[in-house]
């Protein structure tokens, strides 16, 4: 991943985690974006437990209620995701990542653009932020936050309150 320099800003540092905790994290954050860039699917599960969600709370429609979420829910359901994300987006490299670790290293918040080739060979960019929720150093939860508009142009979606699906 280029550019994948962490900025870290541990909060309530006064938890007395051990260092070796937030470099674990951060070890285990920069190795999802890396398996993300490189198509590699089974490093990103390794990273995952098993009952991992992934939530997708942006939706072109515009709204914003829990119902409107895309969630995927259990490490299958996410690397299908991403595999079917990667059938539309063949190219991903996340650049310019800033990255905060929470004071008990379980929480980390990467905001990264990601700089991508889509199956057609346009170019495709957007502006991503991602909570990464970590127990016993894996991924137990994600939140990829990132501009829906940019996207539903990308891929010819619909945009507004008339688009019905996520």
């Amino acid at each position: 991943m280029r550019n994948f320099i962490p900025a870290i800003a541990l909060l309530g540092a006064t938890t007395g985690m051990a260092l070796a905790d937030t470099d674990t994290t951060i070890e285990t954050t920069t190795a999802f974006f890396q398996a993300l860039e490189q198509g590699d699917l089974d490093a990103v599960a390794a990273l995952m437990a098993d009952d991992v969600v992934n939530t997708l709370p942006y939706a072109a429609s515009g709204a914003t209620t829990p119902d409107a979420f895309r969630i995927y829910s259990g490490k299958a359901e996410v690397i299908a995701y991403f595999e079917g994300a990667s059938q539309f987006i063949p190219t991903v490299s996340f650049i310019d990542a800033k990255v905060t670790v929470s004071g008990d290293g379980e929480t980390v918040f990467v905001e990264n653009r990601g700089d991508m080739i889509l199956a057609d060979g346009r170019p495709y960019s957007n502006l991503y932020v991602w909570r990464l929720d970590f127990e016993d150093g894996q991924i137990v939860e994600m939140t990829e936050y990132f501009n829906p508009v940019t996207a539903a142009i990308a891929f010819n979606r619909p945009i507004g309150p008339e688009q019905t699906s996520n």
